[in-house]
């Protein structure tokens, strides 16, 4: 933020604490992608700043995308929980938060820290989650959700279809109803709680055993699998993904599944919680999947296309195995194994093992 937008921000701040505060420092915690800073003010105390691009993005139109995350902010300030940071003020172009620390955040520790440390990280990470399902179960949304990826799934199926012909992969034979199951599901208002949109380990900073959840641009009212798949997959859309250790990944699930039963009765039966979570998974399989193009572009960077194939075989065959395990979208599970064993029948490097976090090195990672 450059000094003449302190102006604006001193502006916030007066309303915020209802008393003249100035600007004394302040500190870059994104960049032009995500504008955020931490102000120091004079009275001691530091908040967040949070900003409207000034740059071209791939979010569509940024000034949706900082009202949605200011609707966000708002509606979780309103449902009193400790697990983000709480609305002070906003305009048009800013949105003025509580600071929730320096961190680390959950990356930090898997990418850097010890095995126990990442674990716990993890884990208070899904905790959180459940606590913002669990007290958003039941609520009428006061908004109409900004449409993003999530979204956009059945969009994305036709692409899929067609990229998996021209690579002469199986087609989805008998899959329709599969297909309406999970859009009935999707839509079901049972199943619908407030999610943070991006949930990950980059948007997740620890401080006193809690991890508190930031970046809430995407947002909104959804089917609660579509967040807690993450926890599962894990974080298919995370830019640094690895895969975890299967007891990580269960403590994450049993963390997670406790808060939201809170408010949630549902969650406490096997059968109704793990289709939720397949219900996520498909959807995840689907939006992931239909970039077979990319991934079986040619001439590749072999760094990247290892991590863009084996995270497709990864997530496909763990979406396949938990649907599984629920007794729901066996076709479409079955068609996602059948596009995993293409892939590593195509590609040597669709065969190689996913890699772990520097955290989980020399564990023993595990499909979901």
């Amino acid at each position: 933020m450059r000094e003449d937008r302190w102006v604006v921000a001193e502006r916030l701040l007066a309303a915020a604490f209802g008393e003249n505060v100035r600007i004394v420092g302040a500190v870059d915690l994104g960049d032009d992608w995500a504008p955020v800073q931490r102000l120091s003010l004079d009275n001691g105390t530091t908040v967040v700043v949070k900003t409207r691009r000034e740059v071209a993005g791939p979010w569509g139109d940024d000034a949706a995308a900082l009202d949605n995350e200011r609707r966000g902010i708002a509606l979780v300030t309103e449902l009193g929980v400790d697990i983000a940071p709480r609305l002070l003020a906003a305009d048009e172009s800013h949105i003025l938060m509580t600071d929730v620390g320096t961190g680390p955040s959950v990356q930090d520790v898997l990418l850097g820290g010890t095995t126990a440390d990442a674990t716990d990280g993890l884990v208070a990470l899904a905790r959180s989650a459940g606590i913002l399902h669990a007290t958003s179960v039941g609520l009428e949304p006061p908004w109409r959700n900004r449409t993003t990826f999530l979204d956009r799934a059945f969009e994305y199926w036709p692409e899929l279809r067609q990229a998996a012909a021209g690579l002469d992969f199986p087609a989805p034979l008998g899959v329709s109803a599969d297909l309406e199951a999970l859009d009935s599901a999707l839509a079901d208002p049972r199943f619908r709680v407030f999610v943070q949109g991006d949930l990950g380990p980059n948007n997740a900073v620890l401080s006193g055993g809690r991890a508190r959840l930031v970046d809430f641009e995407g947002s909104g009212f959804r089917h609660f699998g579509l967040e807690a798949a993450n926890l599962r997959l894990p974080f298919p859309a995370y830019g640094h993904w690895a895969v975890l250790p299967a007891a990580v990944i269960a403590a994450m699930d049993e963390a997670y599944r406790a808060e939201l039963a809170v408010g949630w009765p549902g969650a406490l039966d096997d059968r109704t919680y793990e289709t939720g979570i397949a219900t996520g998974c498909a959807v995840w399989a689907i939006i992931r999947a239909h970039r077979l193009p990319v991934i079986a572009l040619p001439g590749q960077d072999p760094d990247l296309a290892l991590r863009r194939r084996t995270q497709i075989v990864q997530t496909l065959t763990s979406c396949a195995e938990i649907a599984s395990r629920a007794g729901c979208y066996r076709a479409l599970a079955g068609w996602f194994l059948a596009i995993a064993d293409a892939m590593r029948e195509r590609w040597d490097n669709a065969r190689q093992p996913p890699r772990t976090f520097p955290a989980f090195a020399g564990t023993l990672a595990v499909d979901a």
